[in-house]
């Protein structure tokens, strides 16, 4: 498989994951699995995740925010990037944390322990990841992800239910309102 070399990045429909890894020099870079490609990214996953929020109009902290909104306080909250993308990620451990890698929700097919410390993440595209982290914890993370897009769908979708209106006549140069105003 062709590996890609970028020095943007902006998370896509297509992005499955920002996974941390360290270049030659020891800069914190990103590997991004995008459909069937591996691209290395010379920016730290956060900093893909942030940028990106910006990109879809957005902060960090806005979506933080809006998690806990949501949700309540907890720990390594999902977040939403975009909503009318689909957009919902959440992270492998603290985003403060340099080793926290992202996922999209949208792209997990499977997950199952490989181990107590270990589970195997299935994508879509046919990438297979085993990741340092006990798969409860992961089906946690995985769940609130879940919960935010459910939430924040629930909350954007409104009914308009009709309600009589005000008929405005003109006849010759007057104007006669008829109509019920207290409706």
């Amino acid at each position: 498989m062709k590996i890609h070399y970028r020095n943007q990045y902006r998370i896509n429909l297509e992005t499955i994951t920002l996974l941390p890894k360290l270049d030659e020099n020891g800069n914190l870079i990103s590997l991004v699995l995008e459909g069937k490609q591996v691209i290395i990214v010379n920016k730290a996953p956060l900093q893909i995740i942030k940028e990106s929020l910006l990109h879809y109009g957005s902060d960090f902290e806005g979506a933080r925010k809006a998690a806990i909104f949501h949700l309540g306080n907890g720990y390594s909250q999902p977040i939403m990037i975009s909503s009318l993308h689909n957009l919902y990620w959440f992270p492998h451990s603290s985003p403060n944390n340099l080793d926290c890698g992202w996922f999209a929700l949208n792209h997990i097919i499977n997950h199952k322990a490989i181990d107590t410390y270990h589970t195997q993440v299935t994508f879509t595209h046919g990438h297979i990841l085993a990741i340092n982290m006990r798969e409860r914890l992961f089906q946690n993370r995985m769940f609130r992800a879940r919960e935010l897009k459910q939430k924040v769908e629930e909350k954007s979708q409104f009914y308009l239910e009709p309600k009589k209106g005000l008929m405005i006549v003109k006849e010759k140069l007057n104007i006669e309102y008829k109509g019920n105003l207290d409706d």
